[in-house]
């Protein structure tokens, strides 16, 4: 039960991160379109860190 819990916690803690980071980057107007651009830019990010581009070799 314990484990249930902190999963809960976990889980709004990321959701209320996401949200106060579209709030001050992105401000509240349009703000579902803007969490939408700011998951993908995370996906992006996240995705960049795990397969770093490769360099072009002469």
């Amino acid at each position: 039960m314990a484990l249930l819990r902190n999963i809960f916690w976990l889980l709004v803690f990321l959701l209320s991160t996401l949200s106060f980071v579209v709030l001050f980057e992105k401000g509240p107007n349009n703000f579902v379109p803007n969490v939408k651009i700011q998951i993908e830019d995370f996906r992006k990010a996240v995705m960049d860190g795990i397969n770093p581009p490769k360099t072009a070799q002469p």
